[in-house]
């Protein structure tokens, strides 16, 4: 008796976990139901940005430097895979946050946006790994944008992404760019931040995915 229940529980718990709804199975959502999951003010972690954020026309690529033919090697190929990336999108939402209290004489305030996109294909190719190269692969190496020197390094924390750094911008001055990307079944995260270090960046690119991740699951049919 005791092993016939032992048996029974155990194909319960079997039955429940294959059961488990995954954010990765929800079809894609529409642009309204995307914006409802972005983070809200209070969710960038941003200090001293104001709100509301503004609503801006998202892309999922973001070139580091305009030609690729001035690396070599794995690096050139890194940056030229990134530039020439397209990837088909179903509905996009995205919005931007800045800092202007301090800097309403710089040229650009510290800026964090935050996007999503859906996409029919649910296992088609992944942008990530593109700007993962970009930091891995040309990591060392002086770059030139216009004027600027850039170079770049892996995003922290082993996640999908890129941290570029120019200097000698005639407007910008010394700048860092970082980007985060994941994609979840049929929908892509990217998070990215201007003037805004790092780490605060992969923290709000963590929520983001989370939010969306939870959005998905309710959504779930």
């Amino acid at each position: 008796m005791r092993r016939r229940a032992a048996g029974l529980v155990l194909a319960g718990l079997l039955l429940t976990g294959c059961g488990a709804p995954d954010p990765a199975d929800t079809p894609p959502q529409s642009e309204e139901q995307l914006r409802a999951m972005l983070l809200t003010m209070e969710e960038y972690g941003l200090e001293g940005a104001d709100g509301p954020g503004e609503q801006i026309d998202p892309s999922l690529i973001a070139t580091v430097v305009d030609d690729p033919s001035q690396a070599e090697g794995a690096c050139a190929d890194a940056l030229q895979a990134l530039q020439s990336a397209s990837f088909e999108t179903t509905a996009s939402a995205a919005e931007a946050v800045s800092v202007v209290e301090g800097n309403e004489d710089a040229y650009l305030p510290p800026v964090l946006s935050t996007a999503l996109f859906a996409r029919e294909d649910g296992d088609g190719p992944e942008p990530g790994p593109l700007y993962t190269a970009v930091g891995r692969d040309c990591e060392g190496a002086e770059l030139r944008q216009g004027e600027a020197t850039v170079t770049v390094e892996p995003l922290p924390g082993g996640r999908d992404g890129v941290v570029a750094h120019s200097s000698g911008d005639e407007l910008l001055g010394d700048a860092s760019v970082t980007i985060a990307v994941e994609t979840v079944g049929h929908h892509h995260v990217m998070v990215s931040g201007i003037l805004v270090d790092p780490e605060t960046v992969v923290a709000a690119f963590d929520r983001q995915v989370e939010k969306l991740r939870e959005g998905l699951l309710a959504a779930a049919p």
